[in-house]
């Protein structure tokens, strides 16, 4: 069971199933998520849900393990809006191909959907499927998430997001974490949390169970072993 904007959508995590609901708890349509398409991969495979993510203008918003983001009509959920980047969908008329969308989230203040992965961001506006923003991280601050190896989203905060990210891509752990400013289209602050050295030597690290917040001019995560730490900006 989800709730946006004041609406309780349901959800079948066996059989795929997602359905707003009225106010005495019954359906008002209904919509498998394998209809959606499979994969390059393996077109056998079934796409599921993996984020419902918001309303807007009258259109609900969800985002897929296969990487489509759709938009359904939220009266009689017809689908208005189908962006994909999966290869599967590039010969299919109804799909508007979007390279690498990945780890989608929605921004309630200005009812925008905020697209993140390795590369960049992509901004589309929630009424209308229209792209607002793009950009490549090592074309507007390439000394910032650029010089790690490896990074990924910890958690999303409007204008901001955290990471978790390694220099040299150790296996053990992630040690490094920091704040990237949207607007600003920079980073914001990074820092090593847990030395290598140690991480080797405990196992301790930055996993993805465990929160990641930016609040005023502090960081504060927990590491594998329960440990708070709290990083103020300089």
């Amino acid at each position: 069971m989800y709730a946006r904007e004041g609406m309780a959508f349901g959800h079948d995590p066996y059989r795929q199933v997602i359905c707003p609901l009225d106010h005495s708890g019954q359906p008002l349509w209904s919509y498998r998520i394998m209809r959606l398409g499979g994969a390059s991969y393996s077109p056998n495979a079934k796409d599921q849900l993996e984020s419902l993510l918001g309303v807007a203008a009258g259109l609900l918003w969800i985002y897929t393990d296969f990487g489509r983001l759709v938009a359904f009509d939220l009266s009689t959920g017809e689908l208005v809006h189908r962006l994909s980047s999966n290869p599967y969908d590039s010969t299919n008329p109804r799909y508007r191909m979007v390279e690498s969308l990945e780890d989608c989230f929605f921004r309630e203040e200005d009812k925008a959907i905020v697209s993140i992965n390795s590369l960049g961001v992509r901004i589309f506006d929630a009424a209308t499927a229209a792209c607002l923003e793009s950009y490549r991280f090592a074309d507007v601050d390439p000394d910032g998430i650029p010089a790690f190896k490896y990074f990924a989203i910890a958690q999303f905060q409007g204008d901001y997001f955290t990471f978790r990210a390694e220099r040299d891509g150790a296996s053990y752990s992630w040690g490094w974490a920091g704040v990237f400013d949207l607007k600003a289209r920079s980073l914001l602050w990074a820092g090593e949390v847990i030395p290598s050295q140690e991480r080797e030597r405990t196992g301790n690290g930055l996993v993805a169970s465990r929160p990641l917040y930016y609040a005023g001019d502090k960081l504060y995560l927990l590491d594998a072993k329960h440990t708070l730490h709290i990083y103020q900006r300089s």
